[in-house]
């Protein structure tokens, strides 16, 4: 495992997994397995996938997120929640 999440490497599979639960609302892995069967290898885990990328196979992490849409503004979203938070400790001290 490597211990820095920006370097982490996928495979193309993991990639194509990770970018159809980003890009499906209401995502179905068992949907996807059928949608994507051209595509995945026979024996595709997507349970396999590191766990602070994905959980259980069928949800993204932030860290997933980050890997397969840096420019999702979720991120923004997060930013302004995070600093908002920073400034109202700032005030309590």
């Amino acid at each position: 495992m490597n211990t820095s999440f920006k370097d982490q490497k996928f495979s193309e599979t993991d990639i194509l997994w990770m970018k159809e639960i980003y890009e499906t609302r209401d995502f179905d892995p068992k949907i996807a397995k059928v949608k994507l069967r051209e595509k995945l290898p026979k024996h595709f885990n997507p349970i396999n996938i590191d766990s602070r990328f994905l959980i259980d196979g069928k949800n993204l992490t932030l860290l997933g997120l980050w890997h397969i849409a840096p420019q999702s503004n979720l991120f923004e979203h997060i930013e302004k929640i995070i600093v908002g938070i920073r400034d109202i400790i700032i005030e309590q001290l």
